[in-house]
């Protein structure tokens, strides 16, 4: 991510030559905006993969259906479970992970559907 912020860097100071003061600051702050947007989707990202890696390594929960998303400090857990129980439990998980300080928990309970039709 370091590497991105510096070539990002370098090509707008290439783009600044002849540029006037009020350009230059414009695009100055045009730049660090963006950096600060790349950081924060970057955190974000990262966020995201350790509450998901801890649903799919913590025992006694199917995390594989389990979409995690993170803003800032905040995750949402979107997806289907099998039972409340798991809901719970995935919940529990997320707020357990270093970072997590609120969780929106907007899972579904999905009952598989009970082999042979009825009627038959």
């Amino acid at each position: 991510m370091r590497t991105i912020r510096m070539v990002a860097v370098a090509l707008i100071m290439a783009a600044l030559v002849g540029c006037s003061r009020a350009e230059r600051t414009e695009v100055g702050q045009q730049a660090k905006d963006l950096g600060q947007q790349v950081q924060s989707a970057a955190s974000n990202t990262s966020l995201a993969a350790k509450v998901k890696t801890a649903l799919l390594t913590h025992k006694g929960l199917d995390g594989a259906k389990i979409e995690v998303t993170a803003e800032g400090s905040a995750v949402t857990l979107k997806g289907d479970v099998t039972s409340r129980e798991q809901a719970d439990l995935a919940e529990r998980v997320a707020k357990e992970t270093d970072g997590v300080q609120t969780v929106s928990n907007q899972l579904m309970l999905r009952v598989p559907a009970k082999s042979g039709a009825a009627g038959s």
